[in-house]
């Protein structure tokens, strides 16, 4: 459950960063081609500028995430409580075992941040080998 999580949220960040990126990006790769001219990009040019701001998303997403606190102290993407465990969570809290169920829900952000490089070469394998038809 923890790793949908960490993969959905991952690709969420991703999203987000290349939302605000991908234009900038396209307008890069569009002015290094033709240099200071205005011209129509092709296909393959438009396609090969995508895949390079969701690479650029990509790192920049793990770079945030695996580092120290990237999920445990963000709140935005701070691993909860699993929905399965929410009932039994807050019976460990009414009988005194607070700082347990903290200290698992570190355990499994910190997890998350450790997981997270490892998730880098998946998504950059993915956006090498994806089609945008």
């Amino acid at each position: 459950m923890a790793a949908r999580i960490f993969m959905a949220f991952l690709v969420f960040l991703l999203a987000v960063s290349v939302q605000a990126q991908w234009s900038k990006k396209l307008q890069g790769v569009q002015s290094k081609i033709t240099g200071s001219e205005k011209k129509e990009l092709d296909e393959k040019t438009i396609i090969e500028g995508l895949k390079e701001a969701l690479q650029v998303g990509a790192k920049k997403a793990v770079q945030k995430t695996s580092a120290q606190n990237g999920f445990f102290g963000n709140a935005e993407i701070k691993i909860p409580m699993p929905k399965e465990l929410q009932k039994t969570e807050s019976n460990l809290r009414k009988v005194g075992l607070s700082k347990k169920v903290d200290e698992f829900i570190e355990s499994m952000n910190r997890a998350a941040e450790k997981a997270a490089p490892k998730a880098a070469d998946i998504f950059m394998k993915a956006v090498k080998n994806m089609s945008l038809k």
